[in-house]
């Protein structure tokens, strides 16, 4: 069995009885998480571990990407209809953050 199976299987019989606020349950995760990380990296390379380092790398040098002038009234155009000041800064707020996530991604 690999340490993978192992996380797995603790982790589906820990959440039959504790919640997921528990800190073991919310390390399980976590450490199920950063296989899935591994994961597309490999995936993402050439498939192997060197693949996945080299991949992090060139991540970690791109430049980062922030928001054209276009982007950001896209974003207010999408939103702006149906919601008061409010409403629509909270919401503007987060999808302009999830807009820069996914060009940085």
């Amino acid at each position: 069995m690999t340490d993978r199976e192992l996380l797995c299987q603790s982790l589906k019989h820990l959440s039959l009885y504790l919640n997921d606020s528990v800190p073991i349950v919310a390390a399980l995760r976590a450490r199920l998480a950063q296989y899935s990380a591994l994961d597309e990296a490999i995936a993402a390379g050439d498939g192997t571990l060197h693949g996945a380092i080299d991949h992090w790398q060139a991540k970690a040098q791109r430049q980062w990407q922030g928001l054209t002038v276009e982007d950001v009234d896209q974003i207010y155009a999408d939103y702006k209809g149906g919601f008061d000041f409010p409403q629509i800064a909270h919401v503007f707020a987060f999808e302009v953050e999830n807009r820069v996530k996914e060009k940085n991604a």
